[in-house]
């Protein structure tokens, strides 16, 4: 199950600093992330929280993802315009459930890319 605490693997290049994703068995989740404002080399805080969904976890995939994919319904953010949105994005989970790899999935002239890889340790409580 991907319900559990995870926290972000930084990479080198990334403009995240930490973050932390939550999804709890009953179909909510949260994510905090602090970010580095590129040039300034400032930290900022971004979240997000709301219900999420899996899809194609079974058989069927979610276009253009092709694979399991969880999808975010935002109902709180610290970016208002976030807000009502939906983000769908790719995931992997390890198969002891120890890390989880999430990426989004982009078009270019319909050709889907991935696009945003994340890999989250998960955290035990």
């Amino acid at each position: 199950s991907i319900a559990g605490v995870y926290r972000l693997v930084p990479a080198a290049a990334d403009d995240v600093a930490a973050g932390l994703l939550v999804y709890e068995p009953n179909g909510r989740m949260s994510c905090q992330l602090e970010l580095i404002k590129r040039g300034s080399g400032e930290k900022v805080f971004a979240g997000f929280s709301g219900k999420y969904y899996m899809h194609g976890v079974v058989d069927a995939s979610l276009y253009p993802h092709g694979g399991p994919c969880v999808e975010h319904e935002v109902t709180a953010a610290s970016s208002a315009s976030m807000v009502g949105q939906s983000s769908v994005q790719r995931y992997r989970l390890s198969a002891d459930g120890s890390e989880l790899t999430t990426s989004h999935v982009a078009l270019t002239n319909g050709v889907p890319r991935q696009v945003g890889l994340a890999r989250w340790q998960r955290v035990e409580l």
